[in-house]
């Protein structure tokens, strides 16, 4: 075996030895660091958390911060005891003391904040109750504009009313001395016054005797006057006494006058009403007959006729108001054609369970061949039956009238043959508010006035003894029932 080289063995272990110092050295600088960063770690740590509670990292870059970077660095504001040497926080700290010493006096930010909020709330209240404003809240600046434009606007009220309030007084003391001046021309006029009125209490008890003297004279002579005033109604009343006597001798004279006419008077209520007027003398078909009337007896076509039978004749006129067993014949029928002696007659209206016979009685209560009735017709009708009477129906039943041969009249008297009433005025009921009302008033008078003349008209009747006819009584004695409601 060849020995080692010494040489190359203790540089060996020279090396093993410097390379294991050299190890441990850097193991233990390691460890320092190692400790020392985690220290140094945990520190920054601890720095963040501190520091994200005073302001979080987005903020740092935020305009607020820079607005503050500015106050700290701007020279300025250095006589409001800010310089660059203090921190931000400081900054915005002292703005808020500033703050809230100029809001409440103190430096206390929240009672500074509780204070102007109660302060705001205090004078908007006030400001509304004196309609002076209405203060936005939660803005004191914009409060604090308000209220100017509010002082300003009222300081211009207030300079205006000044400004109206001198004109004023300027006008009062006008008026003042126009006041005075009138009173010292009331005065004087007053003075005249007096002075004239002492002159006439002068002349009028001057004039009193001379006047005393006359109304003496006045006196005596109205006495005189008075007694032959006296003698001469006495005359008169005698004279008036003789007259109502004698009128009421005449009263009897024509009441005792009247009462013979009324009873000589023509009984039209059987006679004449009951009388026929024809016949008819052939039946040519179902809806056609021939009457024994011409042109000799004075009818026209259009003219009707109620249809009776020959046996049981014409029925009496019945009581004009009411409405049961009217005057209803076997049929109606209208002349279409007149001939020499007889004319042609088409039937309007057959009665139920009616025929027509040779000898059957006609009847129309104007039409009379030999003499002219007279007629009064009175009222309002309803020809169509709608509960609505119109004077324009009144005139078709006097145009009926006078058409077939009577005459119409104006009054009842001992020359009235018939009264045809209309419907009876109705009196409409209104409270004492509604006759208030002008129109109501007029109505319900020109109603009673109606009422009170239709009134007299049927009594007067009674009293002469004429037949009433009312409306569908009339119409069917005429036969003009049917058509009366086309």
């Amino acid at each position: 075996m060849v020995p080692a080289n010494q040489g190359s063995r203790g540089a060996l272990v020279t090396w093993t030895v410097v390379t294991t110092i050299l190890f441990v050295t850097a193991t233990i600088f390691a460890i320092y660091f190692y400790v020392a960063a985690d220290n140094t770690a945990r520190e920054a740590r601890t720095t963040a958390e501190k520091f994200k509670k005073v302001v979080s990292e987005a903020a740092l870059t935020s305009n607020e911060v820079a607005a503050l970077e500015q106050t700290r660095n701007d020279e300025t504001m250095q006589a409001a005891g800010f310089n660059s040497s203090m921190s931000l926080l400081d900054v915005a700290l002292k703005q808020r003391d500033d703050l809230a010493t100029r809001l409440s006096g103190s430096i206390d930010f929240g009672k500074a904040i509780q204070s102007s909020d109660r302060v705001l709330k205090d004078a908007a209240a006030k400001a509304t109750a004196a309609e002076l404003v209405n203060l936005p809240s939660g803005n004191a600046n914009a409060a604090v504009g308000a209220l100017a434009d509010a002082l300003v606007s009222k300081s211009s009220e207030i300079a205006n009313l000044r400004t109206e309030l001198a004109s004023a007084q300027g006008a009062a003391k006008e008026a003042a001395n126009q006041m005075t001046i009138a009173r010292e021309a009331m005065d004087k006029q007053l003075a005249e016054v007096r002075a004239s009125a002492a002159e006439a209490m002068d002349a009028a008890s001057t004039d009193r005797s001379s006047k005393n003297e006359q109304v003496s004279q006045i006196q005596t002579d109205f006495q005189a006057q008075l007694e032959s005033a006296q003698q001469a109604t006495q005359s008169a009343q005698v004279q008036i006494a003789d007259l109502q006597r004698d009128n009421e001798q005449l009263k009897t004279q024509i009441q005792q006058l009247t009462g013979r006419l009324v009873d000589l008077r023509t009984n039209v209520s059987d006679p004449i009403v009951r009388q026929a007027d024809g016949t008819i003398i052939r039946l040519a078909s179902a809806d056609t007959v021939y009457i024994n009337l011409g042109q000799g007896d004075q009818i026209s076509a259009g003219m009707t006729f109620q249809v009776f039978d020959k046996v049981e004749g014409v029925p009496a006129a019945g009581d004009s108001a009411d409405e049961t067993n009217l005057p209803r014949g076997k049929a109606s029928i209208e002349v279409v054609r007149v001939g020499p002696t007889s004319s042609q007659a088409r039937i309007i209206r057959l009665q139920p369970g009616q025929t027509l016979t040779e000898g059957d009685l006609l009847v129309n209560l104007v039409y009379d061949r030999n003499t002219r009735y007279n007629f009064l017709v009175f009222g309002n009708f309803d020809l169509d039956r709608n509960n609505v009477p119109t004077a324009g129906d009144a005139e078709v039943i006097k145009r009926l009238v006078t058409q077939w041969g009577a005459t119409l009249t104006d009054k009842v008297n001992v020359d009235t043959d018939f009264v045809v009433l209309g419907s009876e005025p109705q009196i409409p009921v209104f409270t004492r508010e509604e006759l208030s009302d002008p129109l109501n008033q007029a109505i319900y008078d020109r109603s009673r006035a109606d009422a009170e003349a239709y009134d007299e008209v049927r009594r007067l009747a009674q009293e002469y003894n004429v037949p009433i006819l009312n409306q569908n009584r009339f119409l069917y004695f005429v036969g003009f029932y049917e058509l009366s409601k086309r």
